[in-house]
């Protein structure tokens, strides 16, 4: 049940939950839509940590905004985590993008308003120079439904919100897709607007990644069915504009569904890596790849890879130097520290994980943030 006291209180009035398992890594993007400007040789990780348990004693888990930075060796080995000041946003949704010198990382402002405590959505932004980091946060926010348990996309364009709940119960969602552009100049938000179409099935709490030019929402809970869906949903983004859904290769693990919550997906050079997550019980250690057909983006079979070296939900990820990286998240009984990283082989398959080279976060978290610099 770890996680769920949460979701139950604090998330579900917002957009950024402990579902809304964002892509971590930039990806391998191609349109000028969703191309973020990323290092040719990223020398540095950073990790902002968005959930860790509680204290002995205390109920539920907490939500931090602690943020570190390491050096990624050409080895493949993290090293050398430094502390950097805590992120103005609690909670990420682990949909980090570097832009024009800047580092965005989404999730929720805690705001104290009359004495009633209130969460807006917000973007914190952490400038980059000369492969450093700047000593402060600033904080823009977004527009972005109320409704909570949506899934969300940060693109340089701006922010698109897909499905949530309806605002007056955690048990029906809604198919709705919204958009907030947004000027990277001012790094302010337009107004929110309807995006015009729907999901084919309403979503609550999906993940939402981008490859290229495609858009995918998979999984999360779906109205009238298992909580935990193995569907995966595809638009082709054009001029600012997402073509209709349509459906595509639904997760599948040894021909059965794969119906999981709090997995992390990375995508790069062709293919999408569906990591951990948590079906019943136990976080697993199951990780899956698809290949991407680049000239409709409709997802192949799903294979299994090598098993994590332990069972994972809400990890962070993100890929560089052809290695696949997992960060933290839950594991069987608590959060962890670990550092896991397999080679990415010519056909998209992986190598075995190393989980011994690489230094352990300083604190076990999960819902991460992870990003290549």
């Amino acid at each position: 049940m770890r996680g769920r006291f949460f979701a139950l209180s604090f998330a579900c009035i917002a957009a950024f939950t402990v579902h809304c398992s964002l892509t971590s890594s930039p990806g391998d993007y191609s349109s000028e839509y969703l191309t973020p400007q990323t290092a040719a040789t990223p020398s540095h990780v950073l990790v902002v940590a968005g959930l860790r348990d509680p204290l002995p004693g205390g109920l539920g888990d907490v939500p931090t905004s602690d943020a570190w930075t390491g050096r990624l060796r050409a080895d493949g080995s993290i090293v050398g985590w430094t502390a950097m000041p805590s992120a103005p946003v609690l909670q990420n949704s682990r949909a980090t993008l570097l832009l024009d010198g800047n580092l965005y990382v989404p999730g929720v402002r805690y705001r104290d308003v009359g004495g009633d405590p209130t969460f807006r959505l917000g973007i914190g932004v952490l400038p980059l120079a000369n492969e450093s980091l700047g000593p402060s946060w600033d904080v823009t926010f977004a527009g972005l439904p109320a409704n909570g348990d949506g899934g969300l996309l940060f693109l340089p364009a701006g922010v698109w919100s897909f499905g949530g709940f309806d605002g007056q119960t955690t048990l029906d969602y809604i198919d709705d897709v919204s958009f907030s552009a947004f000027d990277a100049a001012k790094k302010k938000f337009s107004p929110r607007v309807d995006a015009g179409l729907k999901l084919l099935k309403k979503r609550g709490h999906p993940t939402v990644v981008a490859y290229k030019n495609f858009v995918y929402v998979m999984g999360g809970a779906i109205t009238g069915e298992d909580t935990k869906s193995p569907s995966v949903e595809l638009s082709v983004l054009t001029d600012k504009t997402l073509s209709p859904f349509v459906e595509t290769t639904a997760m599948q693990v040894q021909g059965q569904p794969n119906k999981v919550e709090n997995f992390t997906v990375c995508t790069g050079e062709g293919t999408l890596y569906v990591i951990g997550g948590r079906p019943v019980g136990s976080a697993t250690d199951v990780v899956l790849m698809s290949r991407i057909d680049e000239s409709n983006g409709k997802l192949g079979p799903w294979q299994a890879m090598n098993k994590l070296p332990a069972g994972r939900a809400g990890a962070g990820c993100f890929i560089a130097h052809g290695r696949l990286y997992v960060i933290g998240g839950e594991g069987a009984t608590e959060r962890s520290t670990s550092v896991f990283w397999a080679p990415i082989l010519p056909d998209g398959t992986l190598g075995g994980w190393d989980a011994q080279s690489s230094e352990p976060l300083p604190a076990a978290r999960s819902q991460i943030a992870a990003t290549a610099y």
